[in-house]
């Protein structure tokens, strides 16, 4: 005869034994779930943490250009050669700075705004380039040669200008979603 009593006892407990047993890796499994979410949300807000860091670094490039360029004279005017001189060499050096620094971290920036910074930075070395060999070939120049010289640039200097206007605002914009998202 079945010792049913025995029977019961034994399925409950077993019941109970896959129960609690079910029950611990049930939870185990949720622990390394949200371990796994916690660690996975640390490195996505240290990749938003180092993106804002390039873009602010980038911002402030451009900016120093910006800041430059604003300080030029627009039109045919009397020129400090050595003021006007070391302003340019400040911005050129800007410009330099900032190509070295997109091409390093051109990775962290979204592909539209990363193909405009590319486009006008690549752009700042050609000028970067042509204004030097421009400065070599002014050295032998009487000081009024090298004014009518520097007037006739200017106006390319100011068209390129309005370029840094507009990236600006992108680079901002960027940074603002980081701070949003």
């Amino acid at each position: 005869m079945i010792d049913w009593p025995t029977v019961v006892a034994t399925v409950a407990g077993s019941a109970l034994t896959t129960a609690v047993v079910g029950w611990s890796m049930g939870k185990l499994v949720e622990h390394w779930l949200t371990k796994e979410a916690h660690r996975a949300q640390v490195r996505f807000s240290k990749l938003h943490e180092k993106r804002a860091e390039v873009l602010a670094e980038i911002y402030r490039h451009l900016s120093n250009i910006d800041i430059v360029f604003r300080s030029l004279p627009k039109t045919e005017q009397e020129i400090d050669l050595e003021a006007h001189r070391q302003k340019v060499d400040f911005m050129l050096e800007e410009m330099k700075q900032a190509g070295i620094y997109f091409r390093n971290h051109a990775l962290y920036f979204e592909p539209a705004l990363k193909e405009k910074l590319d486009r006008y930075l690549m752009g700042t070395w050609v000028f970067w380039g042509m204004t030097t060999v421009i400065a070599d070939a002014m050295e032998g120049m009487s000081l009024e040669r090298k004014r009518q010289g520097l007037n006739i640039v200017l106006p390319g200097m100011v068209d390129a200008h309005h370029q840094v206007g507009p990236l600006l605002a992108e680079v901002e914009q960027e940074f603002r979603k980081i701070l949003e998202g």
